[in-house]
């Protein structure tokens, strides 16, 4: 049997993260917590299924890279719990009868339907693919017909309800359900007669909504669909949407944003207080999604700097010292604010915990015969006949080993970091660059 490619991090500051966030999933995270998140009925700002969620994507990610049936258990818990729960009609944003399309309601759904699929793909089992169906059916019915709704009709200046772009090309996947598909196209369309002209803006601060995570949500959706349909507007609004908030947002403590939003200057140094939250772990974990995914779509450094900057400067420095939880973090002020009355931060909580379980994912990139190093951290990497080990110290300092023993021949492709000024490299213990 051909071996699958495999990495895993190495020690290092990242993998000490990566360790800690992980004996809290298996240790200290109760998934009967989640389970409930389905029961009963909620009030208005109720967001506990976006949570959760996440939540089943942090199972699948474990139990698709470990094989730990903990990871599936847990995950499961929650799964038989929305068979439970679910309505009649495929509703999971537990708002209630007359609150579907209210504040976080359509959001709980899209994370719910994207947590569901993310289990599917982990187990397999079809009873969960049923679950996808209905969920994203309640989405499709809820938006199309005679009378629909205005999809733009939504918080946050419009953005909050077409966030479900993104879990309905997931429900594609796995469904293979083209009317899902086809919905997306529809709402892209729809949205290019407004000011939320997803695949034509000009400007990111043109755009009807600024909100920093649902934009950035909303844009994986769009290249998501771009890479699916072979769509090249798509896929080009989605880099062009990148490297705007990138260049102009995204500051070198890893994040951006004011009040959550994109802004004006918005990367411009200043000391900001602590009530405007400009830096919100959420967006962190949804620039390095959306780089992450167009790196896959063409490996550009530009994409694993913004990965390099975000991880090494926000998400580690967000993260609890027991890897616990994570905060608001401003680093330019040295505020870390984890938590409020009820818990409005758990957000950051989850999406900081995804990213933290997909690092082994994000270490290297191989195919057509090309590794590429993505993460300078402490690793290893193995697939049918290679081998690579690397040994640093980064980011304490610049010194990066890479020891490789492969079969055939292989290219190697090495980063220069964007805030290098000069670089040296050896080969077999040869100085070829200087």
């Amino acid at each position: 049997m051909k071996r699958q490619p495999m990495a895993r991090l190495a020690g290092g500051v990242l993998g000490a993260c990566f360790d800690k966030v992980r004996s809290n999933f298996y240790e200290k995270i109760d998934e009967r917590i989640h389970a409930d998140t389905y029961v009963g009925g909620h009030e208005l700002k109720y967001a506990e299924p976006e949570f959760t969620g996440k939540f089943m994507d942090i199972c699948a990610c474990y139990y698709e890279s470990e094989g730990d049936e903990r990871a599936r258990r847990k995950g499961m818990a929650v799964v038989d719990s929305i068979e439970r729960n679910i309505r009649g009609d495929g509703y999971l944003g537990c708002l209630g009868a007359g609150n579907e399309l209210k504040l976080f309601s359509v959001w709980n759904q899209a994370f719910t339907l994207y947590g569901l699929t993310r289990m599917y793909e982990a187990t397999g089992e079809e009873r969960i693919r049923v679950l996808v169906r209905r969920a994203a059916d309640w989405i499709v019915n809820t938006f199309t017909g005679d009378g629909a709704p205005d999809i733009l009709d939504a918080g946050n200046k419009g953005s909050q309800h077409i966030s479900c772009l993104f879990a309905m090309g997931r429900a594609y996947i796995v469904t293979g359900d083209r009317r899902y598909l086809d919905f997306i196209g529809t709402v892209l369309e729809y949205c290019e007669t407004t000011d939320m002209n997803l695949l034509t803006f000009d400007d990111i601060l043109g755009l009807r909504s600024q909100k920093g995570i649902e934009m950035l949500v909303i844009y994986l959706g769009v290249l998501q669909y771009g890479k699916l349909t072979g769509d090249e507007r798509a896929i080009e609004a989605a880099r062009r949407y990148f490297d705007q908030v990138n260049r102009t947002q995204i500051r070198n403590t890893g994040n951006g944003t004011v009040r959550e939003e994109w802004t004006e200057n918005g990367n411009a140094p200043r000391l900001m207080p602590t009530e405007e939250k400009p830096n919100e772990t959420c967006v962190a974990v949804g620039i390095v999604e959306l780089a992450m995914a167009l790196f896959y779509d063409r490996p550009r450094a530009e994409y694993l700097d913004t990965v390099e900057k975000v991880m090494l400067n926000h998400m580690v420095g967000s993260l609890e010292k027991s890897g616990g939880d994570l905060a608001y973090y401003q680093g330019n002020y040295g505020r870390k604010i984890y938590r409020t009355a009820g818990g409005m931060y758990q957000c950051c909580r989850y999406r900081g915990f995804t990213l933290f379980s997909y690092l082994n994912r994000m270490l290297y990139h191989y195919a057509d015969g090309v590794l590429i190093p993505m993460l300078y951290t402490p690793s290893v990497f193995e697939a049918t006949g290679l081998r690579a080990v690397m040994t640093t110290d980064y980011p304490k300092d610049g010194k990066i080993g890479l020891a490789v023993t492969a079969d055939e021949a292989l290219t190697v492709r090495l980063r220069i970091p964007a805030w290098c000024k000069s670089f040296s490299l050896r080969v077999n213990d040869a100085e070829v660059i200087a």
